[in-house]
């Protein structure tokens, strides 16, 4: 008895370890000329990857191979002083397709507002409920938006709770007077983003988020037509959206990562599921109309 007990707490306690963190973000640090200054780059790098790719963000179980695989490229154009870092951040949210090869690009948000200091000797240091700086307010944030666009396309509005933590990080950072956690820094920034997404009108978008991906993209090998409909449905839910609520942030957002898969995903259907395709996408994104009307040659 006492072997076989031994033996389920051994089993349980190697099944605890074997969880791991839930994001594998690549990060990414361009600058116009490093020459001396590579080392400091070479370090926030290091120490911003470590921060996001090594910490526990939730309670969620992930094994190794369901990490939710991300992107952050931070592109420095200016220097303000020796520990002062200016420029834009490209973030990617990249998921795998059920029973597939195929990796779709779920988000892809350009924040123009990066602003922070970063020494290379001071640790980054992560609080839920203070502000502790600038870099570790925007990790934190892209994190639980990462972690919140992920549970989405999984099941149907379960990202909220970690939207409603991203507002949270953007309440305690927006007294503090940077640029991107306020509503009238502009229509397209941190603000918009989350609260696009926690706002009540705009509650389909948790519709649209997971019928695009759940049932339709990871239906696609076993019934590629039936997927193509299912995909068609939740873009007449955004154009539904768009024409209630237009110029949000979310739907801009949306179509940045979507145009190109959906005009890959409609290439070789028929006549008449293009047709509906681009009736759709005409009203909804018409600055890529072109695009959308390349499916028809």
């Amino acid at each position: 008895m006492k072997r076989i007990l031994f033996g389920l707490i051994f089993l349980l306690s190697f099944a605890s370890v074997g969880f791991a963190q839930e994001l594998q973000c690549v990060v990414d640090i361009q600058t116009p000329t490093q020459g001396s200054d590579k080392q400091i780059y070479d370090q926030m790098k290091e120490s911003i990857t470590k921060y996001i790719n090594f910490r526990k963000w939730t309670d969620l179980k992930f094994q190794p191979e369901e990490r939710i695989k991300a992107r952050m490229q931070f592109i420095i154009s200016d220097r303000p002083a020796i520990d002062e870092f200016r420029g834009t951040l490209q973030v990617q949210l990249i998921r795998p397709v059920y029973n597939s090869t195929y990796e779709s690009i779920v988000l892809n948000v350009r924040d123009e507002n990066i602003f922070f200091k970063f020494n290379a000797f001071t640790p980054l240091e992560f609080s839920e409920n203070n502000y502790i700086s600038e870099l570790t307010s925007i990790l934190n944030f892209y994190a639980y938006i990462l972690i919140g666009f992920d549970s989405e396309t999984f099941g149907l509005a379960q990202g909220k709770e970690y939207f409603q933590k991203a507002q949270n990080i953007v309440n305690l950072a927006s007294s503090v007077g940077q640029a991107g956690w306020q509503s009238f820094d502009g229509t397209q920034n941190r603000y918009w983003l989350v609260t696009d997404m926690l706002d009540n009108g705009m509650n389909r978008i948790h519709n649209v988020l997971y019928t695009y991906h759940r049932q339709g993209l990871d239906q696609m090998e076993k019934n590629m037509p039936m997927a193509r409909k299912t995909i068609l449905q939740s873009l007449r839910e955004m154009q539904r959206l768009n024409q209630r609520y237009p110029g949000k942030f979310i739907t801009r957002v949306f179509l940045t990562a979507k145009a190109p898969e959906i005009v890959d995903i409609f290439r070789e259907a028929d006549l008449r599921d293009k047709q509906q395709l681009i009736q759709i996408m005409d009203p909804l994104d018409p600055a890529r109309g072109s695009e959308y009307a390349e499916i028809l040659k």
